[in-house]
């Protein structure tokens, strides 16, 4: 199995300039990692198609050794060529912060486990807590033998309630605020407004509701222009092949039809399958009349076409398909 992590080295190049960019990175070749260039970034969010990333090398096991790889490809470039051939507009890294480990690390990491020791003396040293120089040189913690007056612990504690929040929920919308216990003349009057510390169970289903509507409000009047492309289009045409030899669907479907049966609305002449008559309908087509308006059958192989004389008929052939 792959490491998560690991150090490679990458080659972009921009066909439209003939320009290049050399870097490296600790993830892994998948991460969606581009570059640190802001200069090739910008162009590749303008026109990413002109862009193409080869790997120098990957699989590197640690960030040292990543660095030192990627200097030995900026070594090939020419100094003329920097920000010229090149989007890079450095090519050593030798002496950059990131080739120290330590440094790598986070503030909150490098702290981990740690903390502020004194001596007898009052000298500080800031050690992990299982250093062996705490025993020692019998250090004990920066904050031993302090003591607080109880001002200063009435002074702290009543700044840590000051702090602390209370949420409240409107009563139909659900809508929540977060206010400071502090500020009691807010949320007395939120209170008295009817909002409440708990969700009311009516807030659920208004605001379904409400978001249904905002929804239909973004959707109205919105065409909805869909054009398939020719990989769509032939895999639905497969995927009707493959139901017209189904016969446990055919079946079904044969079934459902049969028991549907024609009705006709007398005044308006449209027609239908039902299984009961509408209201003001009759049974069967009514008038029968040539519907077909001058089309003619066309089959492609998998299904059935009705065109008329004007329609495309490219790629057809005349006449239904056999079942």
């Amino acid at each position: 199995m792959a490491k998560e992590k690991y150090g490679f080295v990458y080659l972009w190049r921009d066909r439209k300039h003939n320009r290049y960019y050399i870097g490296c990175h600790w993830g892994n070749v998948n991460d969606g990692y581009i570059c640190s260039s802001t200069w090739m970034k910008q162009a590749y969010s303008h026109r990413p198609q002109d862009f193409r990333r080869r790997i120098l090398v990957t699989n590197i096991l640690t960030k040292k050794e990543m660095f030192y790889k990627e200097q030995e490809f900026f070594n090939k470039i020419k100094p003329e060529e920097v920000k010229n051939r090149y989007y890079n507009i450095h090519i050593t890294n030798n002496t950059t912060w990131h080739m120290d480990e330590e440094k790598v690390k986070s503030v909150a990491e490098r702290r981990k486990g740690k903390a502020t020791y004194k001596d007898a003396d009052g000298n500080k040293y800031f050690l992990h807590k299982d250093d062996p120089k705490i025993a020692e040189l019998n250090l004990v913690g920066n904050n031993t033998g302090l003591t607080m007056s109880e001002e200063t612990k009435a002074v702290m504690s009543t700044l840590k309630d000051n702090l602390k929040k209370i949420k409240l929920y409107h009563p139909i919308t659900n809508e929540f605020r977060k206010v400071l216990v502090s500020d009691k003349h807010i949320v007395d009057e939120l209170l008295s407004e009817g909002w409440s510390e708990t969700k009311s169970a009516s807030s659920y289903e208004y605001g379904k509701n409400i978001q249904k509507k905002i929804v239909s409000e973004k959707l109205t009047g919105v065409k909805k222009n869909y054009e398939w492309t020719d990989k769509q289009r032939e895999a639905a045409r497969r995927q009707q092949a493959k139901i017209a030899k189904d016969p446990i669907i055919q079946a079904k479907k044969s079934a459902k039809i049969s028991a549907l049966k024609w009705f006709h609305d007398p005044i308006t002449e449209e027609k239908g399958r039902f299984n009961e008559c509408p209201t003001g309908w009759k049974s069967g087509r009514g008038k029968q009349e040539n519907s077909n308006g001058g089309r003619t059958t066309w089959n492609d192989g998998i299904r059935n076409y009705m065109l008329k004389p004007t329609d495309s008929t490219e790629g057809l052939v005349r006449g239904m398909i056999t079942r």
